[in-house]
C-alpha cells in the first residue's frame, strides 16, 4: 500500500502545491487579501481531501490486503502521512491566511496614512487662506464696505481654531504612524 500511496498521493500533493504556488503568484490574487485567504482555505481543503483519502485507505478490509498485496495497509506509514498533512498542509494554509490578514492590515495602514497626509495638506492650505483673510480683514471691509468687522473676525478665528485642532490631530496620528 505504501507504493500505491507514494504513487498516487505524493504526486497529487506536489501538483496541488504547485498549482497553489502559481495561483498565489498571479497579480490579481496578490492584490487582494480576500483572494489570498481563499487560497489558504483551498490549501486546508486540500489537506481535508488527503485525510479523507487516508481514512478510506484505513477502511480497506484485511482480507482484501491479503488477497491483493497492493491494497495492504501499513498503519505506521498512514500515521506518518497523517502527521505530514497535519503539520505541513494545515500550517501552510494557516500561514497563507495569516499572510492575507497581515496584507490587509498593511493596506489599511497605508490608506489611513494617505488620508491623514491629505487632511494635513488640505487643512494647512485652509489655515493659510484664513490667516490671509484675517490679515487683510479691515482693508477688505473698507473696500467692500462690509459692516461689523469684529463678527467676521470672530467667525474666522473660530474656523481657524477648528482647523488647527484638525491639523494637530492629523500630525499626532502621523507621528504615531512613524511619519
Amino acid at each position: 500500500m505504501e507504493g500505491l500511496f507514494l504513487f498516487l498521493l505524493v504526486p497529487m500533493a506536489l501538483i496541488g502545491f504547485h498549482l497553489i504556488w502559481m495561483i498565489l503568484g498571479e497579480p490579481w490574487v496578490a492584490r487582494s487579501p480576500f483572494r489570498i485567504a481563499v487560497v489558504g482555505l483551498l490549501i486546508c481543503a486540500l489537506g481535508l481531501f488527503f485525510q479523507t483519502q487516508l481514512h478510506h485507505a484505513e477502511g480497506i478490509p484485511e482480507w482484501l490486503g491479503r488477497k491483493y498485496p497492493v491494497f495492504s495497509v501499513n498503519h505506521d506509514f498512514i500515521d506518518v502521512f497523517k502527521k505530514f498533512v497535519d503539520v505541513v498542509v494545515y500550517a501552510a494554509g494557516g500561514g497563507v491566511i495569516a499572510s492575507a490578514l497581515f496584507t490587509r492590515t498593511q493596506f489599511c495602514f497605508q490608506r489611513e496614512q494617505r488620508e491623514q497626509v491629505k487632511i494635513r495638506s488640505d487643512v494647512s492650505r485652509e489655515i493659510s487662506e484664513l490667516e490671509w483673510d484675517l490679515r487683510f480683514l479691515e482693508a477688505d471691509a473698507l473696500i467692500n464696505r462690509v459692516g461689523n468687522v469684529q463678527e467676521r473676525r470672530d467667525a474666522i478665528l473660530r474656523i481657524l481654531g477648528r482647523c488647527e485642532d484638525k491639523l494637530e490631530r492629523a500630525n499626532r496620528i502621523l507621528k504615531v504612524m512613524g511619519e
